[in-house]
């Protein structure tokens, strides 16, 4: 799973590139929201597995909801997704909260779906993104600490993405993800 979950991630950096060199969809704003993260990691997985089963907001035993739920059959794999937009401290904070909750050992996911859970594996995938400033004189910590917030011994994969080249963009803009194997 560790090889998939990198080549849909590489696609989903190619989609970004994609939609970012004809595309700057947050002129005014701080950024993208989260919810493309998810959608467009989505959608390159559907393309490369069709017949898996992907749900937003999907919720999971008591209240608790998780961004996406990922069923795939062939795989045999159910992937809980969170997304983050890493831009201070305080989402910092907010992304390990997501992933310490993700990855909680006490997630059930019998009953979830119309599956026999013991058959398949069970995935927690944090995907996020950071910008970084491109002045050389004023290094951003949020991309030199981006390892240092990495869990230790997860999969973990960061790569910028690519604007148009006409844009005057003052930072780099990179997506990332941290995928940990529960059952």
């Amino acid at each position: 799973m560790n090889e998939t979950i990198k080549n849909i991630f590489k696609e989903t950096v190619q989609c970004y590139n994609q939609i970012l060199s004809k595309y700057y969809p947050a002129h005014n704003s701080n950024g993208f929201i989260e919810r493309n993260l998810t959608f467009n990691f989505s959608s390159c997985y559907r393309k490369a597995y069709p017949k898996s089963i992907i749900w937003q907001e999907a919720c999971l035993a008591g209240r608790e909801h998780i961004d996406t739920l990922v069923i795939d059959e062939e795989s045999k794999a159910v992937i809980l997704i969170e997304a983050k937009r890493l831009q201070g401290e305080n989402k910092k904070e907010s992304l390990l909260r997501d992933y310490e909750r993700i990855t909680n050992k006490d997630i059930n996911i019998n009953g979830l779906a119309d599956i026999n859970s013991e058959d398949y594996s069970l995935y927690a995938l944090m995907i996020f993104d950071v910008w970084v400033s491109k002045k050389t004189n004023e290094k951003d910590n949020r991309y030199k600490r981006l390892h240092e917030i990495l869990p230790k011994g997860e999969t973990n994969y960061v790569e910028e993405v690519s604007f148009n080249k006409d844009w005057d963009m003052k930072e780099t803009y990179h997506l990332a993800y941290i995928l940990k194997k529960l059952k």
